[in-house]
């Protein structure tokens, strides 16, 4: 009798100790899963990079985070993503400054024309630009509930149209699509009427001629099927998509551990610079000759001469954007601060290709 009690006595305590214990695990060791909508399809360029995001913070993590997901808008729509990710629909999201004018003021005014001369530049420049110079522009984000961790980026901006262009003088008295920020005040300068719409919703505007063109990437075009409804491709080249970014609800951005928090914000570095960088270059380049040779697409390449006085008008309209920005929000000078700071980093960006070119290379 006095064995078994002995025996039953070792065995509570054991049992004990590893409640106890198990119980004692920090929450950081745990596995997560954690949601991300994405807007795009699942089958695409973009989608495969996004997912080879998700492996390599899951990697980072040593498994304690993991990626579930959802795609083509399945939970909500473009223009509910800051609340719907502060409520915890999804974790993850893509939001665009230029879609939440009112929650993102500053961020906004980074969308516009010719912000960066190429893709690399714009993703480093936004990148130093939140991680180094002007952390505080996460406040931003935060105050909706969110957190920036991670740029978003789909190559360089070029237009594309169901019609005729021999020019700038070809925007004036037309109906464009604008995802908005300085790009719809840029329109504006060139005489055309802006129109937002989300880009998801540009291919049935074009079918049935209610937009006359739009601005997009080529890839993200290519992943939406915008090629057939179009016949005229313009290498523009103006610009990348700045104000929309990767965001996550922020209070299961703050549960995590500091080491988890932080290999998710240099993931989103790493991928937005490189890897999908790298990537986009590559299609981008397979692209126009697949656009002209297998869609039927025309390709019109505009002079410099075209460009130079395109890229004035969007500097020009970023920095009235900028201004008025200012001027109904205060403190004086904030935003036209943060558009100048972003410039330098692009020219900074700029001189680190010329200097060294790209990463990858």
């Amino acid at each position: 009798m006095g064995r078994k009690m002995m025996f039953w006595g070792v065995a509570l305590f054991w049992a004990m100790s590893l409640l106890i214990m198990g119980s004692a695990v920090p929450a950081s060791a745990k596995t997560v899963e954690l949601t991300f909508q994405n807007f795009l399809p699942s089958v695409g360029l973009m989608s495969d990079e996004y997912r080879k995001w998700g492996e390599l913070v899951e990697k980072r993590t040593e498994g304690r985070v993991k990626i579930k997901w959802f795609w083509s808008n399945a939970l909500f729509s473009m223009t509910e993503v800051l609340q719907s990710v502060d409520k915890g629909v999804a974790d993850f999201g893509i939001a665009s400054g230029a879609y939440f004018p009112t929650q993102l003021p500053t961020i906004l005014v980074f969308e516009h024309a010719y912000n960066a001369s190429d893709l690399w530049v714009g993703m480093r420049a936004t990148s130093n630009l939140f991680h180094k110079r002007m952390p505080e522009l996460q406040k931003e984000y935060e105050a909706s509930g969110v957190k920036w961790v991670c740029p978003y980026t789909s190559g360089t901006f070029q237009w594309f149209l169901k019609g005729d262009w021999t020019g700038p003088e070809s925007f004036k008295g037309k109906v464009g699509r604008t995802m908005g920020g300085a790009r719809k005040t840029w329109f504006e300068k060139m005489g055309m009427k802006p129109v937002f719409l989300a880009i998801t919703d540009v291919y049935e505007a074009v079918e049935r001629g209610t937009v006359w063109g739009f601005e997009n990437t080529l890839n993200l075009a290519n992943d939406l099927k915008q090629y057939e409804v179009l016949n005229n491709l313009v290498v523009l080249k103006s610009g990348v998509v700045m104000s929309a970014a990767t965001v996550m609800n922020l209070k299961k951005f703050n549960s995590l551990s500091k080491k988890d928090q932080k290999a998710i914000m240099d993931v989103g570095v790493e991928w937005g610079e490189n890897m999908i960088a790298k990537r986009i270059y590559e299609r981008e380049k397979e692209l126009v000759k697949e656009w002209k040779e297998k869609r039927g697409i025309n390709i019109i390449y505009p002079t410099e001469k075209q460009i130079a006085e395109m890229k004035k008008l969007g500097r020009d309209a970023a920095m009235d954007l900028a201004m008025a920005q200012d001027k109904k929000l205060g403190p004086k000078g904030k935003v036209v601060k943060a558009l100048e700071a972003l410039w330098d980093e692009v020219e900074k960006a700029e001189k680190e290709v010329k200097d060294k070119g790209y990463p990858w290379k």
